[in-house]
């Protein structure tokens, strides 16, 4: 081998080795990105099969939604069916007929009042003194006007059967027009003769004149407040029946007043008795057991107030339109 080529030689053979590395790195690289690339595309081959596909809703949820909407409907009925039981249903009258219709209630009532030994005022109104008054009703109040009579009248015996001494007075949602004038015309005038307390009871009456819708539709509900006399025997027995009656009535609050009062100890004049304590003055003389005692023998004012409710019939199908499948 001529020494002049060796370096020829041994660079050939470096660059040869060199090329040969870079060979293999490329092909390497080349490989891993064949590999990478497959797995891209079977992800994104994935992805656009779990984006197009419809997996709901599937048979077994279906059926099992049918059921589910089948037995709620029929639960719903039924529910709707028990709380409409006793539901007042008033007759169809028109305007002429309901001053007939109204005395004819107060005379139902006040025989109901004397065959259970009541006491009622001297042509008690019922809360409809602007119809006792001689004033006609407006054509677009009846339904719900023939509709409070009958509460009225349902309510008043419910507490009459209770056992109630008196009945004081009733109040009902005064919501027609012409009747609220008048009755707001009313206690501005009498406002004007006594500057009296007349505003919390304007303001209640104001707040129950409508007649409160739930926002589901699920029920309506007007408040009445009745005042009367009673004992504790027969206001337990009123509370009671009125918890139980139908239509659904609520009771939302109770007061009872007791306006019997023990009479005050009469001190004698100074000089009427000889007599005298330790201070010097003339000791009270003591009232008799019967003038000192009252519990057991007063009759307390009573107010009562309560809810009456109206629930609409129950459509076929109630509560399927919104049901989701999932």
């Amino acid at each position: 081998m001529n020494k002049k080529n060796l370096p020829l030689i041994l660079g050939g053979v470096v660059f040869l080795l060199a090329a040969a590395g870079l060979g293999y790195l490329a092909f390497a690289q080349f490989t891993r990105f064949d590999e990478g690339f497959e797995r891209m595309e079977a992800a994104n081959a994935k992805l656009a099969k779990l984006v197009n596909r419809k997996p709901f809703p599937s048979a077994a949820n279906v059926k099992a939604l049918e059921e589910q909407t089948k037995d709620f409907g029929a639960y719903l009925q039924d529910l709707t069916g028990r709380m409409r039981e006793g539901q007042i249903e008033p007759t169809a009258l028109n305007f002429s007929q309901f001053s007939g219709a109204f005395e004819e209630m107060r005379t139902r009532l006040a025989s109901a009042a004397g065959e259970h030994g009541v006491q009622i005022p001297p042509q008690f109104d019922y809360g409809f003194k602007y119809y006792a008054d001689g004033n006609m009703p407006v054509p677009d109040d009846m339904n719900r006007l023939v509709r409070q009579l009958d509460t009225v009248e349902m309510l008043s015996k419910v507490l009459y059967d209770a056992g109630i001494k008196s009945i004081v007075s009733v109040e009902r949602p005064v919501f027609e027009a012409a009747a609220l004038a008048a009755a707001q015309n009313k206690g501005d005038e009498g406002r004007r003769r006594r500057r009296g307390d007349d505003d919390g009871n304007a303001a209640t009456n104001a707040a129950a004149s409508t007649e409160y819708a739930d926002p589901d539709g699920l029920f309506t509900r007007e408040h009445y407040v009745f005042r009367f006399t009673a004992d504790d025997e027969a206001l337990l027995g009123a509370l009671a029946a009125l918890s139980s009656c139908k239509p659904v009535t609520v009771v939302t609050k109770v007061t009872s007043e007791n306006k019997a009062r023990p009479q005050q100890l009469s001190v004698p004049a100074a000089g009427a008795s000889g007599e005298k304590d330790a201070t010097g003055q003339n000791p009270a003389e003591p009232l008799p057991r019967e003038l000192r005692v009252i519990a057991g023998k007063e009759t307390p004012a009573v107010a009562v107030e309560l809810d009456v409710y109206r629930f609409p019939e129950a459509a076929e199908g109630d509560g399927t339109e919104e049901a989701e499948v999932r």
